[in-house]
């Protein structure tokens, strides 16, 4: 007994297993290695970055505190007014939480009325009326002089006799010259004490506005006079005194840069900036309330400026205080302008020593902010997170009572640029991962070729399989047929000639059915190498179509199948190639005989359409089967045919319908199939109409 033999069909698994299974083991060693140097250049750049924050916050601390021991002593031993010129508040001031400690002194913005007035009696409240009532009416100055002399014999309080001896100078300085006026108010100025006017205003300002009144535009302004405005103006400052200063500008005069001459620029540039340092304090008193205050630095920002506030508790002395009573807090303010602390840490960055890596980023921690360094790639300091933090430091800088407080200072460097610090690395994983990639795109490539290979071979081995059935299967029958019909007729048995003459007919038709085959093959084998030359010229299209069809009716008769000709339309004589368009409707008409039942109609349909573009629809209609809509995009397909080749009982190689496509596409038109199961089937060829050329025209 012998057992059948089961080939199995061959498979491409253990083939593509051998070529993936290597290259998936060396991608992932490559990956690998190429991970672990990103991890070690990271490691590297912490351990520097700790370093370099170590020595950097030691040095910014050190320098940082020269640089302010530096500015103040450069402050009061060079005077004031380089620093005031700059209009930047004084370096040292006091702060308490009684507001008359504050220095530079501030002042209400409306002058307070003075004691005195309250301490008058009614005499001399009448006595002081009558003389005011002589001076703001100009009248005879004897009769003011005598009513100041009663009102001084009464004995008033002391700023009601200064009150009085001021009126008592004005009137006397009307009586003398503009120069001897002039003269007389300058020599008093020094004699004045810090008793206020009526209105609240300081005696000495007063006298140097009427001096300053009394001095010409540009005629300079004497020493004397500006030494007592200076001291008028800053030590007891008032509403008054801005306007003292712009006068003491106005008599001075100004430079050709527009700059007050001489000392009254000191004077200008210090009242600017004791006004600046008022407002700072009333900033920074408003920002940080008194029970919140401790040793240390603090920040105010004012008009887009950050100042470095220190602040430093010094003790009250006991005199002066009562015995038991507790002592006030008092602080001792430093305040620090951007330019010097800026330039204390730029002076620390030149003496840190060792170059700074391009991809950090450093942030230095005072007094409660982040301020960046402007060194290496400076994202804002909100980026450097717990994620890039490459190192930190923190260096403590203790207490000097004459510069600062004790304040800690701490470095971060975090990692601003991730590209620039795995820049090398980044090449080498650039380097080896195109290699890696290629190697891999290599392996799929030849993976894919591989397998569309195999699959290919195995299809065209099916084909193989398949067209040696088809031909098989179409020569058989007509060449049983001729020798059947050859050898009825060597042997003579036909006695009628009616008879000889349709064997005669039979074998003829045969052996056209084989010479239309052979001829199929042949042309579709010169269409597939690009040798197929198609012959244009002038074509009675719907005369060829009417041919074609006498020429099939016989063959469709035998299989009890009529062909209908439809024709509409204005159809003129055309440029084609005629015998590849008989070619193409021939096989479309034998396709169609092969499946349509007997009794069935073929209609052949011509129709000329001018719009869009003139062009001809020439259509073969069945009756049979039909197509589904699976199979349709596939019966233009070599070799394709429904069903086993064994199994198949149409006649037919499966190249007909591929030679109509490619002798359509080659007149630049197009075949569709419209057909559903059961309802035939309706073949369309569409075709440029080309007009015939102008006999006229010349070549």
């Amino acid at each position: 007994m012998f057992r059948p033999i089961i080939k199995r069909p061959p498979s491409f698994f253990w083939p593509g297993l051998l070529i993936l299974l290597p290259v998936v083991v060396l991608t992932a060693a490559g990956l690998s290695a190429l991970r672990r140097d990103r991890i070690l250049a990271e490691q590297e750049a912490r351990e520097q970055a700790g370093s370099l924050a170590s020595r950097l916050a030691q040095t910014l601390g050190e320098e940082l505190l020269r640089e302010l021991a530096r500015y103040r002593q450069a402050v009061y031993s060079a005077g004031l007014q380089p620093f005031y010129s700059a209009q930047l508040p004084p370096p040292d001031t006091i702060l308490s939480q009684l507001p008359e400690l504050d220095v530079p002194p501030d002042y209400p913005p409306v002058p307070r009325p003075p004691g005195w007035l309250t301490e008058l009696s009614p005499q001399q409240l009448d006595l002081w009326h009558a003389a005011q009532q002589a001076e703001f009416s100009h009248s005879d100055l004897a009769v003011a002089h005598t009513a100041a002399q009663a009102f001084l014999a009464t004995q008033p309080p002391p700023g009601a006799r200064a009150n009085a001896e001021y009126l008592l100078l004005l009137w006397q300085a009307r009586e003398l010259s503009a120069d001897a006026a002039v003269a007389l108010l300058t020599n008093s100025l020094g004699s004045w004490s810090r008793e206020t006017s009526e209105s609240g205003l300081p005696l000495r300002q007063l006298v140097c506005y009427q001096v300053l009144q009394s001095l010409r535009d540009d005629a300079g302004l004497p020493d004397a006079v500006l030494q007592s405005v200076a001291s008028a103006s800053l030590a007891t400052p008032t509403l008054l005194s801005e306007r003292l200063i712009a006068e003491a500008i106005r008599v001075a005069g100004r430079d050709p840069e527009g700059h007050p001459r001489g000392g009254v620029a000191t004077l200008s540039a210090q009242w600017q900036a004791e006004n600046r340092a008022r407002s700072i304090l009333s900033n920074f008193r408003g920002q940080y309330p008194p029970n919140s205050w401790s040793n240390g630095f603090y920040w105010l920002t004012m008009d887009e400026n950050s100042y470095l506030v220190g602040l430093l508790e010094i003790e009250e002395s006991q005199s002066g205080r009562p015995s038991g009573t507790p002592p006030v807090p008092r602080w001792q303010t430093r305040i620090y302008p951007p330019a010097i602390w800026q330039r204390g840490l730029s002076n620390a960055l030149a003496k840190a020593g060792s170059p700074w890596p391009v991809y950090a980023s450093a942030t230095v921690q005072l007094g409660g902010r982040d301020l960046n360094l402007g060194v290496g790639s400076q994202p804002s300091p909100a980026d450097v997170t717990p994620g890039n933090l490459l190192g930190t430091a923190t260096s403590v800088v203790p207490r000097t009572p004459m510069v600062a407080p004790k304040f800690a200072l701490g470095v971060r460097l975090g990692l601003a640029r991730p590209d620039l610090l795995y820049d090398r690395q980044h090449q080498r994983t650039v380097l080896f991962g195109t290699l890696i990639a290629t190697a891999d795109l290599t392996a799929l490539v030849g993976f894919f070729v591989a397998w569309s290979a195999f699959h290919r071979q195995r299809n065209l081995n099916a084909l193989k399989s398949n067209f040696v059935a088809s031909v098989s299967h179409e020569l058989r029958a007509p060449i049983a047929s001729v020798r059947l019909l050859a050898e009825g007729l060597e042997r003579g048995k036909l006695s009628e000639p009616r008879a000889a003459g349709h064997y005669l007919r039979m074998i003829a038709q045969e052996c056209g059915r084989l010479s239309a085959l052979v001829e199929n093959l042949l042309d579709f084998s010169r269409i597939e190498q690009g040798r197929k030359q198609y012959e244009f010229e002038p074509t009675d299209l719907p005369a060829l179509v009417a041919h074609t069809v006498e020429l099939l009716r016989a063959p469709a008769a035998e299989l009890q199948v009529s062909l209908s000709l439809t024709v509409s339309g204005d159809l003129l004589p055309t440029v084609l190639d005629g015998k590849a368009i008989q070619q193409a409707l021939v096989n479309l008409l034998d396709n169609a005989l092969k499946h349509s039942p007997p009794g069935s109609v073929i209609t052949v349909g011509l129709e000329f359409a001018p719009l869009p573009a003139p062009h001809f629809y020439l259509w073969v209609e069945d009756h049979g089967e039909g197509i589904p809509a699976a199979e349709q995009a596939r019966i233009f397909e070599l070799f394709y045919r429904r069903g086993s080749e064994l199994r198949r009982e149409t006649r037919g190689v499966g190249i007909g319908l591929s030679i109509v496509q490619h002798l359509v596409a080659g007149h630049g038109g197009k075949i569709t199939v419209r057909s559903a199961p059961g309802q035939g089937s309706r073949f369309t060829m569409e075709l440029p109409a080309q007009p015939l050329p102008d006999p006229t025209t010349p070549t």
